[in-house]
């Protein structure tokens, strides 16, 4: 698994998660969002785009949910978007649309953290 900031700035950050998202990429090391974007930016709207995401396990799952909690907590918002097939059939079977806020693409993700603010 790779997290990298694509665009940082006005209080949304742009984010790219790519590869494996696996108890062995997330279960037993620091936590890369917090090492990356650091716990004191979490009130901000984070876009991640999972475009280069080919795989997601339980794990993975309780680690962006355990993401998102701690942005929702600290006032923010994580939006997930650009979300490939395989991986979005996961999040169907666990009904996680009801949970996260998943979209189609950037445009979307973009235009929901507008939203959130009015």
């Amino acid at each position: 698994m790779n997290l990298k900031i694509d665009k940082h700035q006005d209080g949304i950050c742009e984010m790219s998660l790519s590869g494996r998202i696996s108890q062995t990429t997330v279960g037993n090391s620091v936590d890369q969002f917090s090492q990356l974007l650091g716990e004191a930016n979490y009130q901000q709207k984070i876009l991640v785009s999972l475009k280069e995401t080919d795989y997601i396990d339980s794990s993975g799952i309780g680690w962006l949910l355990a993401t998102d909690k701690k942005i929702r907590n600290a006032g923010g918002q994580l939006v997930l978007h650009s979300v490939p097939i395989d991986v979005q059939h996961v999040f169907g079977l666990m009904k996680l649309h009801k949970v996260l806020s998943i979209v189609k693409d950037f445009d979307e993700a973009a235009a929901s953290v507008r939203d959130f603010d009015e």
